[in-house]
């Protein structure tokens, strides 16, 4: 394990460097994705359920971990009485030092009063985010597989049900004579895909009247089960 490193839960001087997934933001554009990730991290932090544990080295943080519970969640799985890892990361030069464990421990050791498991969307091949094989020898079970995402449980009773996938649902919408519409499916809960959603808006912008564009915030509640897409663009 890792020494002199201690993990507390996130503080205000901490939620900016979860909110830019560790990363420094280069562009006015990924500045504008942090600020929609930040000020959604900021209104989840106060309701239950909700935990973002940080690994600290003194007081620079390293690596965090956000877990929320599976209603609230924009990925396409489904469960009852579950929690769902967001996002696990840590600073490339910490690695292979024990600190995603460190973070998972902790953020289980806040979650297992209060929900019946934890479930993740981890990757496999994946040398480097979210592995499927870190989670396994964590004690997660695979549960369903689609490609490369692979559904991971780890449950804490004994009734607790595992999580499924959410089959996908989409129907393209009428056609517009002379109008191009763009459906963009985004969430402010993971940088990538707010990242996503800032670039298309700027593109649409740039062609004015002769491009519709609407906005699916999968994170909103009936969106999930709705359309069972977490992030996708339709043109």
């Amino acid at each position: 394990m890792a020494s002199g490193i201690k993990i507390s839960d996130v503080t205000e001087a901490t939620l900016g460097y979860v909110a830019c997934c560790a990363q420094a933001e280069e562009s006015a554009e990924e500045g504008q994705a942090a600020k929609l990730h930040e000020d959604w991290l900021r209104k989840t932090l106060t309701r239950g359920g909700m935990w973002t544990k940080v690994a600290l080295d003194g007081s620079t943080p390293v690596g965090f971990l956000f877990l929320v519970p599976m209603e609230r969640t924009s990925w396409y799985i489904k469960g009852e009485g579950l929690s769902t890892i967001q996002c696990l990361n840590v600073e490339d030069a910490y690695r292979g030092q024990g600190i995603g464990e460190m973070l998972l421990d902790a953020a289980e050791a806040s979650a297992r009063r209060h929900t019946g498991g934890i479930a993740v969307i981890a990757y496999d091949p994946s040398s480097w985010f979210m592995p499927a094989s870190f989670f396994r020898a964590q004690g997660y079970a695979e549960v369903e597989r689609r490609g490369s995402s692979v559904l991971m449980f780890k449950s804490f009773a004994e009734d607790a049900r595992a999580p499924r996938f959410v089959e996908r649902h989409y129907k393209p919408p009428r056609t517009i004579p002379g109008k191009a519409i763009v459906e963009a499916f985004w969430s402010p809960q993971c940088l990538t895909t707010a990242l996503d959603i800032v670039h298309v808006r700027k593109v649409c912008a740039e062609f004015g009247e002769d491009v519709i564009l609407r906005e699916l915030n999968a994170g909103m509640p009936g969106m999930r089960e709705r359309f069972g897409i977490p992030r996708t663009l339709y043109i």
